[in-house]
């Protein structure tokens, strides 16, 4: 009789099974102790896992260790009590990777209405995740972008309408020297305004730009970046002290804006009276190029290290300074963008290090 009942349900799977096997989803159907008993094709090309590896055993060979014991517990619990499960689990796939899947779990009932086992379905979610959250992380970053921008052009655009309106009644009962005075802060506010919006616009235009890359020989652009700004060094009477530095694999109009921002603050944020010294060399680790840009500036506080990379972030000791606030949040996207990293180290007064680190393996086969 149990012999029967046995050979019954095994078929009732079978038949269940045949109507899985060619659906998109990965499948995984175990009896009512929970041992596989079954899995598709697509559970295969999903997990890596062979029909050999898994039947026999349980589903726990997907177990990442990354949710709770009572997490499973509590969904063992629900489904021996006929209920469905829905929800997001972490597993491991054979060869180690962890991927998000998105899991239904229901219990299989035969013609009698009673549990013969049960059935999973499972959808690799991962990238679908992590791209809503890119969207989710930018539409904030957008959030944010629209208020600061709107505070930081509508300031100055308001004082530039006052002064002209200013000019406009009373031009006739106005000295001279406080007519050239309006004029002047009309020209400083209208250069604070366009300055704002090309670099609003080379914050925005860096993802469009696409990320065409070559081989860049960093001491020959250091080359190129110091006779662009030889104005600013020679006024400065600014020293350069730079190492070797290596050759590594990226966007050539990202990287020559990277390393003309960084040394452009270099020299900018400087006391008045200092002679502004700047060292860049560079230095291998493992997997990376690591690039360190020294100065005797300024500095900041410690704590700032990572908030000086976000939009429109301008530090209370750089107030003095001209500037916009998006110098380094272009930098930190330019890294991002070229799968590296951008660290800061600082003490008030004492100067900054920025420190750049290019993966080494990216496109390695590029000639």
């Amino acid at each position: 009789m149990n012999l029967a009942k046995s050979n019954k349900t095994a078929y009732e799977i079978h038949r269940m099974a045949d109507c899985l096997e060619h659906i998109g989803e990965a499948v995984l159907m175990t009896d009512t102790d929970g041992t596989i008993c079954y899995i598709n094709s697509a559970f295969t090309v999903l997990t890596e896992y062979s029909e050999e590896e898994v039947l026999g055993k349980k589903p726990n060979v997907l177990r990442s260790d990354r949710h709770p014991k009572d997490f499973y517990t509590d969904l063992w619990f629900e489904i021996k009590a006929g209920k469905v499960w829905r929800g997001e689990v972490l597993n491991v796939k054979k060869n180690g990777n962890l991927y998000i899947a998105e899991l239904t779990i229901a219990p299989v009932y035969n013609d009698e209405k009673n549990t013969i086992g049960y059935v999973s379905i499972q959808n690799d979610v991962t990238d679908k995740k992590r791209v809503l959250e890119e969207l989710q992380e930018k539409n904030k970053e957008l959030e944010t972008f629209n208020s600061i921008v709107a505070h930081d052009l509508k300031s100055p655009l308001g004082n530039i309408q006052g002064y002209c309106e200013t000019l406009r009644e009373n031009s006739y009962e106005l000295k001279i020297e406080d007519i050239g005075s309006m004029i002047d802060r009309i020209c400083s506010l209208t250069k604070r305004s366009q300055n704002l919006i090309h670099e609003l616009l080379d914050y925005s235009q860096l993802d469009q730009k696409g990320l065409d890359v070559s081989r860049i020989d960093l001491n020959n652009l250091m080359d190129s970046i110091k006779q662009n700004l030889s104005f600013e060094i020679n006024q400065k009477n600014a020293i350069f002290e730079i190492g070797l530095l290596p050759v590594i694999t990226a966007n050539q109009m990202h990287i020559t804006q990277l390393f003309s921002n960084l040394i452009g603050n270099a020299l900018k944020y400087q006391e008045t009276d200092k002679q502004p010294i700047i060292k860049v060399y560079g230095k291998d680790a493992m997997g990376f190029h690591t690039i360190y840009i020294e100065d005797n500036g300024i500095g900041f506080e410690p704590s700032q290290k990572e908030s000086i990379f976000k939009p429109f972030n301008r530090l209370a000791t750089e107030k003095k300074y001209e500037g916009t606030g998006i110098g380094l949040a272009i930098c930190d996207r330019i890294m991002k963008l070229n799968e590296g990293k951008i660290l800061a180290q600082s003490q008030p007064g004492q100067g900054s290090t920025f420190i750049l680190r290019f993966p080494k393996t990216k496109f390695a086969n590029l000639k």
